[in-house]
């Protein structure tokens, strides 16, 4: 984006908004002696942080300090997901081999670093992969197929050839998986009975992610359309058109509300309940990035753009915070405490 005259009209409406800010304090910050890639996750009270070498560190998340680290021998991580349940962060690692492509799936003690299972596929070299929890289960969904096994021991218990147009976008819960087939049709699975079926086809592009809440699916596609569909009887609920393609959406717990940010920059507040647009603002920000992120915490939402993360709240959709780096964002995220955490190339900072 460049440099406009508007956006000095906007910053006395900006200003405005922030009239409410709380001043955020940095409590610690960690150095890193390489940097670090995706996927970072946080959860059980520790960050999750993989590093191109193939290890994966762990810092306490009140104070920074490093726990413990696990080397994979110059495997890269994919994914790593937080099993609550059983303490556990499962990481899934690939490794290149010719033509193949070897992942393994690893829990590892949250506490103590120690591997708890392991398993291995051999998949092709070019497929996209991704990592799903849902209650004690796990599921690796593969361009072509899925593998789902409990979260106790690694044991598999289905396994299925699929047609999946972007896995990352697909949705696990309970015995049932949603993803998008192709690029126009949103299919359920379900592991029980390996039985699918088709909840909703339209002409356009299927985009954006799928979001759940309170037994209702929440998806979009390119044309800007977002829907609404009941879980139980599969009955489009309602539509809404914003105008232009949907980057994300979210559904802000314990509100009324979903918000959805379009590749306009524009974010909006939509009901849950018909899809009125209830509020609609759009964001300018001093370092003109890209939304890279869009997360939630209560009634917090964190947007990270390039070097910049903004704190928006949900209830009033205006922003109370932002954090500017002077290196671009690699992560960011809100803990139960209200804690953010920012990763950047060279280091780690909690704000709070």
């Amino acid at each position: 984006m460049k440099l406009t005259v508007l956006f000095f009209l906007l910053i006395s409406f900006f200003c405005s908004l922030n009239a409410q800010d709380i001043r955020l304090r940095q409590v610690w910050t960690h150095q890193t002696q390489e940097s670090p890639v995706q996927p970072v996750s946080l959860g059980l009270g520790k960050i999750f942080i993989p590093l191109p070498s193939g290890i994966l560190q762990t810092l306490d998340f009140e104070t920074g300090k490093s726990i413990w680290k696990v080397e994979f021998g110059g495997e890269i991580v994919d994914s790593i997901k937080i099993d609550e349940d059983n303490g556990n962060v499962l990481a899934l690692t690939t490794k290149i081999t010719g033509d193949k492509r070897i992942l393994t799936l690893r829990a590892i003690a949250s506490e103590t670093g120690i591997i708890q299972w392991q398993r291995t596929e051999s998949i092709n070299s070019d497929s996209a992969t991704h990592l799903l929890l849902s209650g004690n289960n796990n599921l690796i969904v593969i361009d072509y197929q899925i593998i789902a096994s409990d979260n106790i021991k690694g044991l598999i218990f289905h396994r299925s050839l699929l047609n999946i147009f972007e896995p990352s976008k697909s949705y696990f819960k309970g015995n049932f998986l949603f993803y998008f087939e192709n690029i126009n049709n949103l299919v359920k699975l379900d592991l029980s009975n390996n039985k699918t079926s088709n909840i909703f086809q339209t002409s356009n592009k299927l985009s954006g992610n799928i979001e759940e809440s309170a037994g209702k699916l929440y998806f979009s596609d390119n044309l800007g359309f977002v829907y609404s569909i009941d879980l139980i009887t599969q009955i489009v609920l309602w539509k809404t058109r914003l105008g232009a393609e949907i980057l994300a959406i979210n559904s802000l717990e314990n509100t009324s509300q979903i918000l959805v940010t379009s590749k306009d920059i524009y974010f909006y507040q939509i009901s849950k309940k018909n899809g009125k647009k209830t509020r609609k603002f759009r964001l300018e920000s001093s370092s003109f990035g890209d939304i890279s992120s869009f997360k939630s915490l209560k009634d917090m939402v964190l947007v990270t753009l390039d070097n910049e993360v903004l704190i928006i709240d949900a209830k009033t959709a205006t922003i109370s915070n932002r954090i500017v780096t002077k290196e671009p964002i690699i992560y960011s995220a809100i803990g139960e405490s209200n804690q953010i955490i920012i990763v950047t190339s060279s280091e780690i900072m909690a704000y709070k």
